[in-house]
């Protein structure tokens, strides 16, 4: 079993692909729900949106996946928007006392910082910090940002975010030493997507005994 489970995780895409193949067309809709549950809702926020995206568009490059690029960024941006979109609304209707109450050194007292001093800019690029930025539309939200602000700013942020996402896997989707490594490639970017997060945590817990000392 063991030996199994190895075989797979170093084979990957030669598992992938038969799979991919068996699910056809449904593969659009399960992707479209994974990245919209992602987007549209704190309780999914474990599902790694943005490396599903990079993997899905790595394999697109190979057509032997079936996967059509195309179909792929148009299942991605909607997901995302109308995700940021409910999430928007969920924010401004169950987190408004949060926003208010939250204390500065949470991390939703951060993205609330943050979006009070950075404002269009972090929703735009807000997808791109690891969990905080899964918080940036439910803060919007409940601060009452102006919703056709809202609107016109997280969707320049979703072009953005999917777009860059999707271009880097697409371009080394088409490498072959990437089809050959498909496992460690995912995982480096695994790391290099979540290296933001685990600093600043680390950064926290390295200043917090200085300050409780003084």
């Amino acid at each position: 079993m063991l030996a199994q489970l190895i075989n797979i995780i170093f084979n990957l895409e030669s598992y992938l692909s038969p799979f991919l193949e068996h699910l056809g067309q449904s593969v659009y809709l399960i992707l479209f729900i994974l990245i919209f549950l992602e987007t549209a809702s704190l309780v999914f926020v474990f599902i790694p949106g943005q490396s599903f995206i990079f993997l899905a568009s790595t394999l697109a490059a190979s057509p032997a996946s079936g996967l059509n690029i195309w179909r792929l960024l148009l299942d991605f941006l909607l997901a995302a928007f109308f995700g940021n979109i409910v999430k928007y609304y969920i924010g401004q209707h169950f987190y408004r006392h949060r926003a208010i109450q939250s204390n500065a050194q949470s991390r939703f007292g951060r993205a609330q910082r943050l979006l009070n001093n950075h404002g269009e800019q972090i929703v735009i690029f807000g997808r791109f910090i690891p969990i905080l930025g899964n918080l940036i539309p439910t803060i919007a939200g409940a601060t009452k940002m102006n919703p056709l602000h809202y609107l016109f700013y997280t969707a320049i942020g979703v072009l953005v975010w999917v777009d860059v996402i999707a271009a880097l896997g697409f371009f080394l989707g088409r490498l072959p030493i990437v089809h050959h490594n498909l496992t460690w490639f995912l995982l480096g970017f695994f790391i290099i997507s979540a290296l933001p997060s685990l600093i600043k945590t680390g950064w926290d817990h390295w200043k917090r005994p200085a300050t409780e000392h003084n």
